[in-house]
């Protein structure tokens, strides 16, 4: 088949490191979508062999890489497959039959909250999406999180419905993931926090649900810098150590495969915006005739697309001005975000009027919702709930709407 042999060229090429020594012994594929999943995987991922229940993300495969597969699928087998589905089926053996039955993967396709598990006795912690409008990232709190706590990742709405142009401020979307979640759970206390772009969206959350007279047992910000408060030069100072501590992670061919993403998708991007531009087409019409024709669904629908959405976003969460919050805060930042913004509160403390908590991670940015940086993250969220002192957390106390559960006051700094 000729999807398989493009697979198997592309992870001929791809694919040069061995497996990791720490991961079992890879169980054999015992399909034809299974081995086309694998090949891709090895070529996207740089790691051979992989077994069909190696896990994605136990792999290091992040939201880049479920991106650069997800458009193989689409470009090779005419299958355009919601990037959340990797959140509930995570290895090669649950993910294959969806490209037999593609019907039943998107039936959540629409869907905004994405279960990372469903069941525990607690109250549910809801992650709210980053930059990208995707939860992938969120699933890295599943093993360090409680058992006894639900956990749901919260992705934008034009992510669910492949519509990338936003036409709504914080506010309105805030209040669209507020109605979901109190779907799910009426009342409160409430417990959810947000990385990124997703700490400012989860903190007017917070400040609606107070107005409605709801508890918000914790609003955990992380690494959520109020953008206003940024200046270019900081901006520029952050991208370049980003890029030293790429250097002393994975060396210079670290950096090399990063230069070659980012010139596959600069390059994509400009022949999509040329080819729209030629056409006369708006950004969703150029979606849809991508989607049509298959033939431009790698750089349309997973490449380019939230790239636009990303700088769309960025456009409206600067236009933001936070209104003042009168609960608590807990606040999970790292020593670059706080250089960036120069303030342990990432220009927030003037906003805050309950108690305002600041825990430093000293971890990059974009490591931040990976190991070890989420076992202190999934503590702190226990800590919250009270787990640690054996307590349920609607058991505990609190004076007032809005109150922290076993947050102890720190200075903000």
């Amino acid at each position: 088949m000729q999807q398989a042999t493009n697979a198997a060229a592309v992870a001929e090429e791809g694919a040069n490191s061995t497996r990791p020594g720490y991961l079992a012994p890879p169980e054999p594929t015992v399909s034809e979508p299974e081995r086309y999943l694998a090949a891709l995987w090895e070529a996207t991922l740089g790691i051979r062999p992989i077994g069909r229940n190696d896990d994605f993300f136990a792999l290091g495969g992040g939201s880049r890489d479920a991106a650069a597969i997800f458009a193989h699928i689409a470009s090779e087998r005419g299958l355009t497959l919601p990037l959340a589905l990797l959140v509930t089926h995570p290895t090669i053996a649950q993910l294959a039959p969806s490209l037999a039955a593609p019907e039943a993967a998107r039936e959540a396709e629409g869907d905004i909250l994405v279960p990372i598990r469903r069941n525990g006795r607690h109250s549910p912690f809801f992650v709210v999406h980053g930059f990208g409008g995707e939860v992938l990232s969120a699933r890295a709190l599943a093993d360090p999180l409680s058992a006894d706590i639900p956990l749901y990742g919260i992705r934008a709405r034009e992510r669910a419905v492949g519509k990338f142009t936003l036409d709504r401020g914080v506010a309105q979307i805030a209040a669209d993931y507020v109605a979901h979640i109190r779907r799910l759970q009426p009342h409160g206390p409430y417990y959810f926090g947000g990385y990124c772009a997703g700490g400012i969206i989860a903190f007017e959350m917070a400040t609606q649900l107070r107005r409605m007279g709801e508890r918000v047992g914790l609003l955990m910000m992380i690494d959520a810098s109020f953008l206003y408060a940024m200046s270019p030069s900081r901006r520029i100072a952050h991208r370049i150590r980003h890029h030293l501590d790429m250097l002393r992670r994975d060396g210079v061919a670290g950096i090399k495969r990063s230069f070659e993403r980012w010139k596959r998708r600069r390059a994509t991007r400009r022949v999509i915006d040329e080819r729209r531009a030629a056409a006369g087409l708006t950004i969703e019409e150029g979606a849809a005739r991508a989607k049509a024709e298959r033939r431009e669904a790698i750089g349309m629908d997973h490449s380019y697309m939230p790239h636009q959405y990303r700088e769309q976003f960025y456009a409206l969460l600067e236009r933001y001005r936070p209104p003042v919050y009168h609960g608590d805060v807990l606040m999970v930042n790292t020593p670059g975000i706080i250089d960036l913004t120069g303030d342990r509160t990432l220009g927030w403390g003037w906003r805050i009027k309950g108690r305002l908590r600041v825990e430093i991670v000293d971890v990059h940015h974009n490591y931040i919702l990976r190991s070890p940086a989420t076992d202190r993250i999934a503590a702190l969220v226990h800590e919250a709930y009270g787990i640690a002192a054996g307590r349920h957390p609607e058991a505990a106390t609190a004076s007032g709407a809005g109150a922290t559960a076993a947050m102890p006051a720190a200075p903000a700094g």
